[in-house]
């Protein structure tokens, strides 16, 4: 009579006693249980060497939730005799560290180009701006008598010219009421 499978927390043993290694899965002889357990290459985990027939397997139990009803599969198992491969931890790479040569290097070349650069710049002459000549019309030997002495009325004034010449040398005069430059336009005739 077969017996029933233990509990499923249990850690099991049996052999196995097929193996399709191609295909990464097999089946074990439980030692105390009713049917045969599959057993997927993944439920080993990361071992030494592939598992082959005869060998004799720990492992727990879990129950296959397909149409299989009953049926068992193997988990976190490990083959008698044969160390799992440890676990790697995972190390960052060191960090790359300049050299203190490398370093003094660098800073020699950055002092060397910075020395370069502000030599150029001192002993380079500034630069030569041009500044454009504003022609200024010659004025009649009239307009050279007059300054702006505060008049800011036509009836101030005692010529068209120097109506002009107030126009457009002395702040603040009342000449030209439409703006188009001419002074005076009632006297002058404009």
């Amino acid at each position: 009579m077969k017996q029933k499978i233990e509990s499923q927390n249990a850690l099991q043993k049996g052999v196995l006693f097929t193996w399709n290694d191609e295909r990464g899965f097999g089946f074990i002889l439980p030692e105390n249980a009713a049917e045969n357990i599959f057993i997927h290459i993944s439920a080993f985990g990361k071992i030494s060497r592939r598992p082959k027939v005869g060998d004799i397997i720990y492992y727990h139990l879990k129950k296959i939730t397909s149409s299989q009803k009953g049926k068992y599969t193997a988990y976190n198992a490990t083959i008698e005799g044969v160390k799992k491969e440890p676990k790697r931890l995972s190390r960052k790479p060191a960090k790359k560290r300049i050299s203190f040569g490398k370093l003094i290097v660098g800073f020699m070349v950055f002092l060397i180009i910075f020395v370069y650069g502000i030599s150029k710049i001192i002993s380079s002459p500034p630069p030569q701006i041009e500044i454009p000549q504003i022609e200024t019309p010659e004025l009649s030997s009239h307009s050279q008598q007059y300054h702006c002495a505060g008049k800011v009325y036509c009836s101030e004034m005692d010529s068209c010219e120097e109506a002009r010449y107030y126009l457009h040398n002395c702040p603040g005069v009342k000449i030209d009421g439409d703006g188009d430059g001419m002074p005076c336009e009632e006297q002058c005739g404009h």
